[in-house]
């Protein structure tokens, strides 16, 4: 038995000593137990710890995945922010060139002849 499995067998004792149950572990207990008292307790500590390891153990499996694939979400939402920064610019450098009025052309004329 390794140290988290014995915090949880220490956690379903506390249950136990403080009257404080998860109703369905101990309903499904004292069923089973056909009413005896102390195979109700027996089960409750039984069912409780498996339940406690499968939440402890999904829990841990959600981190790892968290930890696998963080950084690449990370990477893949940066990659779209900057792609989007890259759009907007030349898009709208481009609608501004489209929009802006017309530049008139500068003509050298000589006006030295009309005196």
């Amino acid at each position: 038995m390794d140290k988290t499995e014995e915090q949880f067998y220490e956690m379903a004792a506390e249950e136990i000593e403080k009257r404080v149950y998860v109703k369905s572990i101990f309903s499904k207990a004292f069923s089973e137990a056909g009413g005896n008292k102390e195979k109700t307790v027996a089960l409750y500590i039984k069912y409780r710890v498996e339940q406690l390891k499968d939440e402890y153990y999904k829990q841990q499996k959600e981190v790892k995945k968290q930890k696998m694939f963080g950084p690449a979400i990370d990477i893949i939402a940066i990659s779209i922010i900057i792609w989007i920064c890259i759009w907007a610019r030349s898009y709208y450098s481009n609608k501004t060139q489209q929009t802006s009025p017309p530049q008139q052309q500068s003509t050298n004329v000589d006006y030295s002849n009309y005196r």
